[in-house]
């Protein structure tokens, strides 16, 4: 826990935002009153010493020096962290404090307040460095813009303090120099809070917020070639020179009225502490609401427009009163303070966020050049552009108010455009960068010499990559490297020529072809050849009729291929007989030969045999029918097709075949979708994504009519196979898609109070969890429908980033959301993506635009396992089903009896298992609703009691699956699919089941019961329940590097790798998962390593 989980001096407990909330503020508090007090003693005796018309000599003096310690500020940052730098610094304002007050001890002195005013802004300059650093680090994107007005409002609550001591202190200690002594003292108070920050928010400053194998140095070329960098930057010196203009203004009114020190500094502590007072009521009670509620839009520009407008009065009003009258002193004096409040307000906060946007590689960079280098190019500009007006003759201050109107102008348009961008370079980091194929291809003349040099490699790819370029331009040419590539000494190469040869009839390679049939070492290669010539010679039977017999299965299946797709009759007569004979094999292997020569032929009418092999009793001669039936594409196999995507082994492939007969396809997919189908719900869904594979106009057009749908998933899958392609809803059907827009949105509503209903119970825990996974189900589906009216690949990037898990990326995407998102679609999605939200205000959005009742616990549950039109999720209503069974009340007898009725085998399943759990002794009852699998697996389950050997249902298997590194990122409904092919291993103690140098084709997690890895004696580790085993060998198998021995009797899960790849295929959200917890593996193996 950290150690500030408590702040034990006011016995409350604080989140990890609120603790450095406290503490940054505080730090800000005290470097606040640290530096008001060095500016008023500093401006005091600066402007009594040389006036304020030397003040255009500080602004280019700061313009030179502070690029200087910049640059040295940026070189710390490649050495060391936050943590490090930040104590450093603030050691430094407290060693200039106290050597200036050493040297204003000293007689005729008064010459230092010329770097006294250099000082204060160069420690101004870098105190708001750190501020922000330490904020940006602390924060999110949503939580820095609403937190950071509240520690400038430390930060401003300082210069109230701190103006109003002013004249107490100086009566005190006699002299203003001796307020350097406590400008001292607060800055050594800030450097005890920093190390207090730093000891207890280790985790956040203690580390770079980059890998650092991949920190990147910015430079001012790439700033200025950037145009959301050049836009931000030159935000910042608008801004600077715009705050100096009115700084100077100010300072000119307050010399020409207090000509005495002492005066003088009364006076600016007086400003100050009634100016901040205003300022901080406007930031704790108005500032944050209005950028939480209009965002950047007025966060950057209300600064410059308020004080355009106030300057310009000023200048209108000067032009009739003269600059000496008390009306324009006073809308001087507004001027300064409006722009203080407002800065302190607005801007600062907004230019912290617009970092945000900025790769984390380049943010520290970007920030160290803008704010090191151009703001004191700024103050530098400023005081050469003062100090020209003052040499041109007839300038007085009017002309200067009129030149900072302009100067304001220029920044309220440098804010629209800001704005504008910010909102693209956030969309840009949520979106996916792609690399267009298309781009590489060659458009010019081809380069010969390049050509020549790839089709000699040595290198298959570079071979094929050279005749791929040769095939789109010269076909003679090509044809002639084909027949010369028969003799590459690469099998590949040759194999690849032969292939192409086949797919062009290349004629003049027919006499080499025959010539090297005999002659070619390597079967596959051979096998190639024999196609290839079959589909060149006219009669090719004879020739090859002596292959038939050959005993590589390869080269006979080429042979009958080649026949019966080039022979004609006489291919026909010959091969026929014999593969009809093989389809009605009673060996396997025989049919699944038969199977996959007609996938060779790929003939239309040859399409008998397959519907038979397409429900074969054995899976590889199914697996082997869905692949051939892909090439034949005849709708008479769609039965046979459909039926296998039932199978978890075979989908993917069933896909696959469907897909490929392309929108030929939507036939049976309509016929799925018709109310009164017969095809169970897995199916229609699949069949959907069928066509998401498809794509194309007349997809599009036949599923844009069945949104809405009834069925909740099956409307998603729809809209997920429009999205592929390209869909985009049309004015006239805007208000059917908001009206399922807002049905989403209800039932997102609705799902999250009832995760509120269970929040919190133990034997609710697991449907608490389907809820929230439910959640980020309805959130995706509502930005599906989202990006058929908005921008797609913003409104996918806002959500992969809402459900990322990553509270920056969250609060990025809410950002975005909240920027791109306009009108109805704002006030209704908005709400759910904005974590700021509390339950209770979330409560109060919804229930004036959504009629949405929640039962209580008891009700709920009963409608979640009953209301399958309201909750289709088998999974949810499954995990209803198990909270039955943990709480063990009876009441729900009948509902469960239902349930054990239900169509999907899942919730039939849980059903038995909480039935025969609660009412073990009316096991007779629903026997005859049992399948004979699961009446085994009951029966076995009820003398476990007695010894017999444990089995595990799938609810079981997916808690034993989710304790798996691999696998424990993963929603729980997506380990039910893989529960689904785990197959259950009994090992005895002792027994050793993997041994080391085999070639790993599975893993296994461990259910129950112990395994020690070992390297022949010597131990390497030893695993419990829920652990892997060997699980790279399901990716990448390699020979195993040590064996696993049981320690006692285990039971294990085994996953094979052609069964994972297998689902993979079919649920790519899977390979999502297993791909996210590899990556997780490769950061942390990188921050060990670094």
């Amino acid at each position: 826990m950290n150690r500030l989980g408590s702040l034990r001096i006011f016995r409350i407990r604080l989140s990890g935002e609120q603790q450095a909330l406290i503490l940054i503020t505080l730090q800000s508090f005290f470097m606040g009153l640290a530096f008001v007090l060095f500016y008023a003693n500093s401006s005091s005796l600066f402007l009594t010493t040389y006036g304020a018309n030397m003040l255009p000599f500080i602004y280019i003096s700061v313009g030179v020096l502070v690029p200087v310690a910049s640059w040295g500020f940026s070189r710390l940052q490649r050495r060391w962290n936050l943590a490090k730098i930040a104590p450093l610094v603030l050691i430094c304002f407290l060693a200039m404090f106290v050597l200036s007050w050493l040297g204003l001890l000293f007689p005729d002195s008064r010459w230092l307040s010329f770097f006294l005013m250099i000082g204060y802004a160069l420690g101004n300059l870098f105190s708001a460095i750190i501020r922000g650093s330490l904020a940006g680090q602390m924060f999110d994107a949503r939580a820095l813009k609403r937190n950071y007005p509240l520690i400038l409002g430390g930060h401003v609550l300082s210069i109230i303090l701190g103006g109003a001591l002013i004249p107490v202190l100086v009566g005190i200690l006699g002299k203003p120099e001796h307020l350097l002594l406590v400008s001292g003292f607060s800055m050594g108070c800030a450097l005890l809070v920093n190390l207090f920050l730093v000891r207890t928010r280790q985790g956040e400053m203690g580390r770079d917020t980059q890998e650092p194998s991949v920190k990147k140095k910015v430079s001012l070329f790439r700033l200025l070639f950037n145009k959301y960098l050049l836009l931000l930057l030159l935000y910042q010196v608008f801004s600077t020179v715009g705050s100096q203009l009115v700084d100077f203004i100010f300072n000119s009114k307050a010399e020409q009225l207090f000509p005495d020190a002492v005066m003088l500094v009364q006076f600016f502590g007086n400003f100050m502490a009634i100016v901040t007072a205003v300022g901080l009521v406007f930031v704790l009670f108005v500032a944050g609401k209005l950028l939480v509620r209009f965002g950047m839009s007025v966060g950057l520009s209300a600064n410059p427009i308020a004080v355009f407008f106030c300057l310009l009065v000023a200048a209108v009003t000067g032009l009739f009163t003269g600059p000496g009258s008390s009306e324009f002193i006073w809308l001087a004096l507004t001027a300064m303070a409006m722009d203080f409040i407002f800065t302190t307000s607005f801007t600062d906060t907004s230019i912290q966020s617009s970092y945000q946007p900025i790769s984390k590689t380049e943010r520290a960079g970007v920030q160290t050049i803008i704010e090191g280098l151009g703001i004191p190019v700024a103050f530098g500009l400023t005081g050469f552009l003062l100090l020209l007006l003052n040499m041109l003759p007839g300038i007085d201050l009017l002309h200067i108010v009129w030149f900072s109107v302009l100067v304001f102008g220029g920044w309220v348009y440098v804010s629209i455009l800001l704005f504008r961008s910010y909102t693209k370079k956030l969309s840009q980091s949520m979106r996916r960068k792609t690399f267009d194929a298309g781009e590489a291809i060659l458009t010019e003349k081809l380069n010969y010499n390049l050509l020549g040099k790839l089709l000699k490699s040595e290198d298959p790819v570079a071979v094929s990559l050279g005749l791929d370029l040769l095939e789109t331009s010269e076909y003679e040419l090509y044809y002639k490297q084909l027949v010369r590539l028969i003799m590459h000494p690469h099998p590949d190469v040759r194999f690849d020529a032969a292939k192409r040869i086949e797919r062009s009839r290349v004629d003049i390679a027919r006499d080499i072809l025959a010539q090297y049939l005999d002659l070619e070492p390597d079967p596959r290669v051979r096998a190639q050849f024999i196609r290839a010539f079959c589909a060149l010679d006219p009669e090719p039977r004879d020739h090859v009729r002596e292959y038939l017999e050959s005993r590589d299965q390869g080269i006979r299946l080429a042979v009958m291929a080649g026949l019966l797709r080039y022979g004609g009759i006489s291919g026909v007569l010959e091969v026929g007989q014999r593969l009809l004979t093989m389809s009605e094999s009673p060996v396997p292997q025989e049919r699944s030969f038969a199977a996959k020569l007609l996938g060779e032929v790929g003939s239309y009418s040859f399409y008998q045999p397959l519907m038979k092999l397409l429900i074969d009793s054995d899976l590889e001669v199914r697996r082997q029918a869905v692949r051939a039936a892909r090439e034949v594409k005849n709708p008479k196999l769609w039965p046979g097709i459909t039926e296998n995507l039932k199978h978890p082994l075979l989908r993917a492939e069933a896909l696959g075949a469907l897909s490929a007969f392309g929108p030929d396809v939507i036939p049976l997919v309509e016929d799925a979708l018709n109310p009164r189908s017969s095809y169970s719900k897995d199916v229609v869904l699949r069949l959907v994504r069928a066509l998401s594979l498809v794509r194309g106009e007349r997809v599009m057009r036949f599923l844009e009519k069945y949104i809405p749908f009834r069925d909740f998933e099956i409307e998603r899958e729809i809209k997920n196979a429009l999205s592929f392609c390209g869909f985009r809803i049309s004015r006239k059907d805007r208000r059917r898609f908001d009206q399922v827009l807002e049905r989403e949105v209800s039932f997102a509503v609705q799902i999250r109070r009832m995760r509120l209903l269970f929040q919190g119970y133990e034997e609710a825990a697991l449907l608490w969890k389907a809820l929230s996974d439910l959640s980020r189900d309805v959130l995706s589906s509502i930005f599906l429908s989202l990006s058929f009216v908005f921008d797609a690949r913003i409104m996918q990037g806002i959500y992969q980033k809402l459900s990322s898990g990553n509270k920056n990326d969250r609060a990025l995407a809410a950002e975005l959301a909240d920027l791109t998102l306009y009108g109805a679609y704002h006030e209704l999605v908005f709400p759910l993506v904005d974590e700021e939200i509390s339950d209770e205000r979330l409560e109060a959005i919804y229930t004036k635009r959504l009629a949405v009742a929640v039962p209580d616990f008891h009700g709920a549950l009963s409608e979640l396992i009953q209301d399958r039109d309201k909750w289709p999720s088998s999974w949810v209503r499954s995990c209803a089903l198990f909270t039955v069974m943990k709480r063990g009340d009876k009441t729900y007898r009948e509902i469960i009896l239902e349930a054990a009725r239900d169509e999907d085998p899942l919730v039939r399943e849980t059903a038995l298992w909480a039935f025969t759990s609660l009412a073990p002794d009316d096991f007779q009852i629903i026997q005859t609703l049992v399948p004979k699998n699961l009446a085994s697996l009951l029966v076995r389950r009820m003398d476990q009691q007695k010894g017999g050997r444990r089995m595990l249902f799938t609810i079981e298997k997916v808690l034993v699956l989710k304790s798996a590194t691999m696998f424990s990122s993963m929603p729980d409904h997506l380990l039910a699919s893989i529960a689904a092919i785990v197959e259950e291993v009994e090992v005895s103690a002792g027994e050793t089941f993997l041994k080391k140098g085999e070639i790993g084709d599975c893993m296994y997690i461990i259910a129950e019961g112990a395994v020690r890895v070992h390297d022949n004696t010597r131990e390497l580790a030893l695993f419990g329940k829920g652990e892997a085993v060997g699980e790279l060998a399901v990716l990448d198998p390699e020979t195993r590097s040590a064996s696993a021995t049981a320690v006692e009797d285990t039971l294990l899960f085994r996953i094979d790798k052609d069964n994972f790849d297998e689902l993979l295929a079919d649920r790519p959200e899977i390979a999502q998962g297993v791909i996210r917890v590899l990556c997780q593996r490769v950061r942390e193996t990188t921050r060990r390593q670094a």
